[in-house]
């Protein structure tokens, strides 16, 4: 199971997982900005769909997961994947 990642508009990057056995594609987007957006709503709360829920500081939360999600896509720049390639 490989994700590509590509940037598709300047600052948006779409990461594509193939699944082979299941012949599945799953497509997530990542928004690059100044604050992760969501943080900005400062939940005390978050929830996965049919899984578990965060209880917290969800800004805080979210800014470490922007953070990680940078360090990888700089990480693939470095590399030379995605973005065309």
């Amino acid at each position: 199971m490989d994700t590509a990642v590509n940037e598709i508009a300047p600052g948006i990057f779409q990461l594509s997982t193939y699944v082979a056995p299941a012949d599945l594609r799953f497509n997530q987007y990542l928004v690059l900005a100044e604050q992760p957006l969501l943080a900005a709503l400062e939940p005390a709360v978050m929830g996965l769909m049919h899984g578990p829920a965060f209880h917290g500081d969800g800004a805080l939360a979210l800014r470490n997961l922007a953070a990680g999600y940078a360090a990888r896509l700089q990480a693939a720049a470095t590399r030379g994947e995605g973005a065309g390639a």
